[in-house]
């Protein structure tokens, strides 16, 4: 198979690309309710952009930027629609995107930052798998 991404391993890319789709979705409902409710109390005390208005806003960001594609590619992925290989790369992208705006804002490195890195860069990777395989060698 001739292609951008070449892995013999992934037998099953589009069950890879739901799971991984759907599970961050669900962290990132999770994380932005544990935000929104205030649940962390270390950022309740946080001057500056992480204050009060800035752990609200930056739930709801969380939930339109990562929450709602992740699970948009997830469901169109699990339906077998075309356009999931395109979701997939939109999503993980967005997910980076996040990722390095949050290390940029609040200047700090936890290990989920480099785990979710990493993750975005493989769904990233199986939507190009995915419209490799859709157009052939």
């Amino acid at each position: 198979m001739a292609g951008i991404v070449q892995w013999e391993r992934v037998r099953h890319p589009r069950t890879s690309l739901v799971v991984a789709a759907a599970a961050v979705a669900a962290a990132a409902f999770a994380g932005a309710a544990v935000l929104a409710t205030r649940q962390l109390r270390e950022y309740a005390a946080v001057p500056g952009p992480l204050a009060w208005p800035g752990v609200i806003s930056g739930a709801v960001i969380l939930v339109l930027a990562v929450g709602f594609p992740m699970a948009v590619t997830a469901a169109i992925t699990l339906a077998g629609d075309r356009r999931a290989s395109a979701a997939a790369v939109v999503s993980g992208t967005l997910l980076i995107c996040w990722v390095l705006a949050l290390m940029a804002l609040a200047q700090t490195l936890t290990w989920l930052q480099p785990v979710l890195l990493t993750v975005g860069i493989v769904i990233v990777a199986l939507g190009l798998h995915l419209k490799t395989e859709e157009t052939g060698p």
